[in-house]
């Protein structure tokens, strides 16, 4: 019985993969919003049953792509954890990993991540890892003592969101997001100490 388990789980996650990724593709070439459940059911030789049976919407898949695009670059939260100087971490996070994320997605699927799957009163987990590496600076004593670490980590995700806004309707211009890093260095560099 557990080989038949192991078996399905398997199948069943191939079927996902290959749902995310014949999904990038059609997004990627067509746009999200010209590509419906039917057209990439149909491209996979599935039926839409099958589509929603993994993913219960568009927004669904886009996750799980995003989801792989995160896991493609090894970001490791605990690299930035253990960061000497944490503020300096979180240039880093927006500077290298968060901007070639974005690049390497392209705008068109920035655009639709950033007016579809941006949830403001949910805190996502760059949010929270923005957060604790504020309160370590916060221990260190590296920023004033009465910097709101909660606050300040939610600025910073609005700057780097608005940054992607506007690398997604400039059609892909790359200085939007070197803009919104360096509005981020500029609102650190307020609470340094």
């Amino acid at each position: 019985m557990a080989i038949a388990q192991t078996k399905q789980q398997l199948h069943t996650e191939e079927v996902k993969n290959s749902i995310i990724a014949k999904a990038e593709e059609l997004f990627s070439k067509y746009g999200v919003e010209n590509v419906s459940m039917k057209e990439l059911a149909k491209e996979l030789g599935f039926t839409t049953g099958t589509i929603y049976h993994h993913f219960e919407s568009k927004g669904d898949i886009l996750k799980g792509i995003a989801l792989r695009h995160f896991s493609r670059y090894s970001i490791s939260f605990d690299d930035y954890r253990n960061a000497d100087d944490p503020l300096n971490a979180i240039v880093k996070l927006f500077s290298e990993d968060m901007r070639k994320q974005v690049k390497e997605e392209g705008f068109e699927f920035t655009r639709y991540r950033v007016n579809n799957l941006v949830n403001v009163g949910r805190r996502n987990m760059i949010e929270l890892l923005v957060e604790e590496l504020l309160v370590r600076a916060l221990e260190k004593e590296m920023i004033r003592s009465d910097t709101p670490c909660r606050q300040l980590s939610s600025i910073i995700m609005a700057l780097f969101r608005e940054s992607n806004y506007e690398y997604s309707i400039s059609g892909g211009d790359v200085s939007c997001l070197d803009e919104g890093i360096k509005r981020i260095s500029t609102v650190l560099d307020a609470f340094r100490k």
